[in-house]
């Protein structure tokens, strides 16, 4: 949910640049009413927790039955929000009251700021009123009693470290360049800047989200040799891994970063307190694996075609004159919701597919020895680690992501690949085939758009 929130918020920033440049009339009652938008999510949330509070929390309720009302439960409040967001932007007209009536557009990153925080806002109150109708439907035995404000500024620090963060470096190297180049740039220099700005991205990425996430380094033990053995024994000698302090709320393990000396791995702190010590060894195999078969380089690949690809439909169909220039406001309105929707079904099938199959040969790097032959034992403690992972959320045994295949298809993998060890090579040969695919579309796209700012 905090990465569809951040994505969201992510979109609605850079969508408020097609508002038309004109002032706004009646500014008290547009602000009156931008104010009644951004209440709606948190409106909704004081009834979906009084409701649900009331109508569910003596009662017994089966584990499937409490994982679909919490899914709708939040799902709900995010679509209203999401209304209410775009109530903000579209009729209460927002953008423009910042930029053309206050003229907030020439203090860099101030408009931007004040539209991003007030969906924040809104969000938040409505994380902290829909705590109640969360915890009420919580079955599992042994649950952590997060503290309201705990479990929804947790949320927000999550959100800002993967999204808004970077999202805040975007908009503040385009005010910079605006400064510097008042006429603006030609398209190829825009986009050898854009290249430029996201390789910079890559670099500092990794210590941003360690800055703004509460982490610190792994305190020196037993563990942080085991896992220091096991880098070395992979090639990657000085490999950082931190501890996330998330109040016990998260359990998850990931690497971020793809190049070395900004690079870290963070090992969530529930993640450290639920499971042994060749567990975690085995996770940190898992997140190696992403780093030897460059998942992440290729993974970023496949996310830049759309990228590019909306870049590219900017520079043609919308001029600085923003979406209005189209003769019938319904063709701008199409064109972004057929290029929104476009991107939805890449994104959900070629992009979901790669990262899944990626999980899988990651999961294969963490059961294999030097040698590239299973060892028993590596994958009997990552199959320990997969179980304990269901036991504590249940919901991810069965259910296939958008990033991970379900636990349960995982584990049968395990099992067939410890039965017939010459699938491992078959495997690779078949994702080896992806991963060309995924360089293609992105070599593809950058040709594109060599040739669209020639033409240009």
């Amino acid at each position: 949910m905090v990465w569809i929130t951040g994505l969201l918020i992510s979109c609605l920033v850079l969508s408020a640049d097609f508002a038309a440049s004109q002032p706004v009339s009646d500014v008290t009652f547009h602000v009156l009413l931008g104010f009644c938008f951004l209440l709606m999510a948190p409106a909704l949330a004081v009834l979906q927790s009084s409701v649900t509070t009331r109508r569910w929390a003596d009662l017994e309720i089966k584990e499937a039955q409490a994982r679909v009302l919490h899914r709708s439960l939040l799902g709900s409040n995010l679509l209203v929000w999401l209304c209410g967001c775009v109530g903000v932007l579209a009729v209460a007209r927002w953008p423009q009251l910042l930029r053309q009536n206050w003229q907030w557009d020439r203090i860099p990153l101030l408009d931007e700021m004040a539209l991003a925080i007030p969906m924040i806002g809104s969000v938040l109150l409505s994380w902290l009123v829909i705590y109640d109708g969360e915890k009420s439907l919580r079955v599992h035995d042994g649950e952590v009693d997060e503290q309201r404000r705990g479990i929804a500024f947790e949320r927000l620090r999550t959100l800002t470290g993967l999204m808004l963060a970077p999202l805040a470096l975007l908009f503040l190297s385009r005010d910079f360049f605006s400064l510097l180049f008042p006429d603006g740039l030609a398209p190829s220099s825009m986009f050898v800047v854009a290249m430029t700005f996201l390789l910079g991205l890559l670099v500092v990425y990794p210590v941003l989200l360690s800055r703004t996430w509460r982490t610190h380094d792994l305190p020196h033990s037993g563990l942080r040799r085991k896992l220091e053995r096991v880098a070395l024994e992979a090639g990657f000698p000085r490999e950082k891994v931190c501890v996330w302090n998330t109040q016990s709320t998260v359990m998850n393990a990931l690497m971020v970063g793809a190049f070395p000396g900004s690079r870290r791995v963070f090992l969530s702190d529930r993640l450290l307190e639920c499971f042994d010590e060749d567990e975690v060894v085995a996770i940190y195999r898992h997140e190696i694996g992403h780093l030897i078969h460059h998942h992440q380089s290729m993974r970023l690949a496949l996310m830049l075609v759309p990228i590019l690809g909306l870049m590219a439909i900017a520079m043609v169909f919308v001029p600085s004159s923003g979406l209005l220039c189209f003769s019938n406001t319904a063709q701008a309105v199409g064109l972004l919701l057929a290029t929104g929707v476009l991107s939805m079904v890449y994104y959900g099938q070629v992009v979901a597919r790669f990262n899944r199959k990626s999980e899988i040969q990651a999961d294969i790097f963490a059961l294999v020895n030097p040698a590239g032959s299973i060892c028993i034992r590596r994958a009997d403690a990552y199959s320990r680690a997969l179980l304990k992972m269901a036991a504590h959320a249940p919901e991810l045994y069965d259910r296939t992501t958008s990033v991970h295949p379900s636990i349960q298809s995982r584990l049968e993998v395990i099992r067939q690949l410890i039965r017939d060890q010459s699938k491992i090579r078959q495997f690779h040969r078949q994702f080896h085939n992806d991963q060309m695919v995924a360089a293609f579309c992105l070599l593809a796209w950058v040709v594109f758009a060599v040739l669209l700012s020639r033409l240009l």
